[in-house]
């Protein structure tokens, strides 16, 4: 009888089963070692991608003693021996194969190189600029898609830029703007197109300053709640746009000065920042440029550790610099004596540092219970910030007109306070289609149409644990 084993529902009988491991055992390696007698042909050496030149060379080996026969684009293959070399080439791409062969065989798969001459340089053109601006923006062109763009003012050196490139402010006189192209195989533009003009159109420029005590959060810091630059204090910068900034709790992300170059890219490409020390430091933010000779500081605060008096000279369109001092006085209902004893220190400080005829501007939280708290107006001696910068109204409002800064919209913690020369030139803050004679309280939660200062939303102003409100007034001067 058969022999037989069970295999499922039914049985497999063993002739079958020796036919099919027969079969099985007979059929060819499906990945077989390879032939000994015949080449495998490798490029060793020689251009890929794109290049410059008209010369290319390629090296080359077998795996075992061998003869060579190339070929370039679509010639015939020709004997050859490593290198080859090929002169006078044109423009565009090419294809390098190279086969090996022996008296036994040939390498059924020759090695191949495929690479690209480019010796044409890309065309730049400048499409748009300077115009009348003193913060011209220039708009420009590559012949190639593909290439990059370096950008100088002034003779500097060339620098990586995109279209369109806005200046920060020209100073009077004769300019010179270059712009110049180079493609992935390494060509440049050796004209670089160029725009030469003579800024000499005083304007009349108008500036916003914000005091912004606007964290939120458990950790004092500008939250990024809702991804990169989406929070709460973030969202209220980039709906208002301001151009000069007295920060306080100047905290963002784990405070590297990587994390403040992302923060600055948020205002603008012009944009500067200053902070100062301490766990809740104050800082101050500007999109014109710092004052050369003049760096930006800090002064001590006598009784707190967490933080300093913040100062920046900055150099505002016109002869005259504007000086602003972030602060961030003493907290509590009980504590107006320390705020006035550090009010009479700050005054000091200004006194001995800043120029009589240059502007100054005083922005922070002050923690003021009232208008003509000490610290404002003085006291016992002791001198107040109004000896230095106006105090009195009329005073920034919200739409309600509301002036008021805190989260409970009952004290006027928040203060943008310039001195009498500045106030002369005090002008309304427009907004969309409104205007703020005295100066903006940015409360969200009362704002309409909220469109008008997107991105940020009605719930913006009461986020967890923000407890005060932006202020901010703005400026028109000559340059």
């Amino acid at each position: 009888m058969a022999g037989s084993v069970g295999y499922g529902g039914g049985q497999l009988r063993f002739p079958i089963l020796l036919a099919v491991l027969t079969a099985c055992a007979s059929d060819p390696d499906p990945d077989p070692d390879p032939d000994p007698n015949v080449p495998d042909t490798e490029i060793t050496d020689g251009p890929s991608g794109m290049l410059r030149g008209q010369d290319v060379a390629f090296e080359f080996r077998a795996s075992i003693a061998s003869t060579f026969r190339c070929r370039l684009d679509d010639d015939a293959f020709e004997s050859c021996t490593s290198p080859a070399a090929y002169t006078g080439l044109g423009d565009g791409a090419h294809t390098f194969e190279v086969v090996a062969a022996t008296a036994t065989g040939v390498d059924p798969s020759p090695a191949s190189r495929l690479f690209t001459l480019d010796n044409l340089a890309p065309e730049t053109t400048i499409t748009s600029g300077p115009g009348l601006d003193s913060e011209p923006t220039f708009e420009f062109v590559a012949g190639d898609a593909d290439a990059t763009v370096e950008c100088r003012f002034d003779g500097a050196a060339f620098a990586a830029c995109t279209s369109p490139r806005q200046l920060g402010r020209v100073g009077f006189g004769a300019h010179v703007f270059e712009v110049r192209a180079r493609d992935g195989a390494g060509n440049s533009d050796a004209t670089p197109d160029t725009a030469s003009w003579t800024f000499d159109n005083p304007q009349d420029i108008t500036f916003t300053v914000m005091a912004a005590n606007t964290t939120s959060g458990s950790g004092q810091t500008y939250e990024e709640t809702d991804g990169p630059f989406e929070g709460p204090g973030l969202r209220i910068f980039r709906a208002l746009k301001p151009d000069i900034v007295a920060v306080q709790e100047m905290n963002f992300r784990s405070n590297t000065a990587s994390d403040f170059d992302a923060l600055m890219s948020m205002f603008g490409p012009t944009y500067v920042y200053f902070r100062g020390t301490g766990r809740i430091a104050n800082g101050v933010i500007s999109r014109y440029p710092f004052c050369a000779g003049s760096p930006p500081g800090e002064w001590d605060i006598f009784d707190l550790s967490d933080r300093e008096f913040t100062y920046a000279c900055i150099d505002i369109p016109g002869p005259i610099n504007l000086w602003v001092v972030s602060i961030h006085l003493k907290a509590s209902s009980g504590e107006a004596d320390r705020r006035l004893a550090e009010a009479d220190q700050l005054v000091g400080y200004i006194e001995a540092t800043i120029p009589a005829g240059d502007y100054l501007v005083i922005g922070g939280d002050l923690n003021t219970y009232r208008r003509d708290e000490p610290a404002l107006v003085g006291g016992g001696g002791q001198r107040g910030l109004g000896s230095v910068a106006v105090v009195g109204g009329p005073y920034p409002a919200d739409m309600a007109g509301t002036s008021e800064t805190n989260a409970g919209r009952n004290n006027p913690y928040d203060w943008v306070m310039n001195d009498a020369d500045l106030e002369a030139k005090r002008v309304p803050v427009v907004i969309g289609a409104r205007s703020f004679p005295a100066g903006v309280v940015c409360e969200t939660r009362v704002y309409s149409p909220l469109s008008d200062v997107a991105p940020a939303r009605q719930s913006d102003s009461g986020a967890s644990a923000m407890q005060h409100m932006a202020v901010i007034k703005a400026f028109t001067v000559t340059e």
